[in-house]
């Protein structure tokens, strides 16, 4: 995955490149080789701006009762009775939590601050280059919620790159380039 969304996002040139998808990871790559990552630790240990640390986000917001009436009302209107239940004892469902960024994509605004603060850990937590330099990101919840993620890499300092969703797409000229100069 992680050579993958580095081909797609930069293809020969060298640069950094996150994967914001389920999960998350920063890359460092360099002479076309992954020379150095942070994050892609997993849901349980971390994953701070992938799309299911938002859903655990919010559902933890959810049991501690800390969203706005609105956003309960939202939330529960997504959800099943059998999943708040489940919610309310502590029990999380990994699909759930993988699912809540789809669930909740048509109310954006409402949610906005988790998505935020989602991604501002994502950056606190791992990304750790000079001011100034090109990010690039792969993946479905950074591509689904690019505005929000163009906004913070401003904010923090760095200049926005290309935001991809499907890495595949950008991956075959690459491999066709490198059959058309037999460098394969």
């Amino acid at each position: 995955d992680l050579t993958a969304a580095a081909i797609a996002a930069l293809g020969t040139k060298d640069g950094y490149v996150s994967i914001l998808g389920s999960g998350s990871v920063f890359i460092d790559y360099h002479n076309e080789e992954v020379v150095k990552y942070t994050g892609g630790l997993g849901r349980e240990k971390g994953d701070e701006g992938g799309g299911y640390y938002f859903g655990k986000m919010v559902l933890e917001a959810f049991v501690n009762k800390k969203l706005q009436p609105i956003q309960e009302s939202i939330l529960k209107a997504v959800i099943s009775v059998a999943d708040a239940n489940q919610l309310k004892k502590g029990n999380f469902s990994n699909q759930l939590c993988l699912n809540l960024p789809f669930f909740l994509s048509s109310n954006l605004l409402e949610f906005e601050a988790f998505h935020i603060k989602n991604m501002a850990l994502f950056f606190d937590e791992y990304v750790a280059v000079d001011q100034g330099t090109t990010l690039h990101f792969v993946g479905s919840y950074a591509y689904f919620h690019q505005e929000i993620l163009k906004r913070i890499v401003q904010e923090k300092g760095y200049i926005n790159g290309e935001i991809i969703a499907r890495p595949m797409d950008k991956m075959m000229p690459y491999f066709q380039n490198k059959l058309d100069t037999n460098e394969m």
